[in-house]
């Protein structure tokens, strides 16, 4: 289902949200309270718009993307966009997890 709505999720979220979508996606960056040298997972991250969020928020920080949406993963590192780290882990992994503990709260 993700695959054939991927070329047209992000301009629906921001639709269907009346352009409230970027605010909340800083707002749940924020909250992460990520720092830089952190790792952060972003499952089941899309089109890769918080990945980017994340990213941008602590650049030092490693945030990895998970998607099953091939399609997805895509758009998240589509030309014309900042590279996010976005990563298919059901269908191969295109860049490693960090190998870091990580724990979840």
């Amino acid at each position: 289902m993700f695959d054939r709505v991927a070329p047209r999720y992000d301009l629906a979220n921001t639709v269907f949200s009346v352009g409230q979508d970027k605010a909340w996606r800083q707002a749940a960056a924020r909250a992460t309270r990520l720092a830089v040298g952190e790792v952060a997972a972003d499952v089941a991250c899309g089109t890769g718009a918080l990945t980017r969020e994340l990213e941008a928020m602590a650049p030092g920080a490693v945030v990895v993307g998970f998607d099953f949406s091939l399609e997805m993963l895509k758009r998240a590192g589509r030309p014309g966009r900042r590279r996010s780290s976005a990563t298919s882990a059901p269908r191969g992994a295109r860049s490693a997890a960090p190998s870091a503990r990580a724990t979840s709260t």
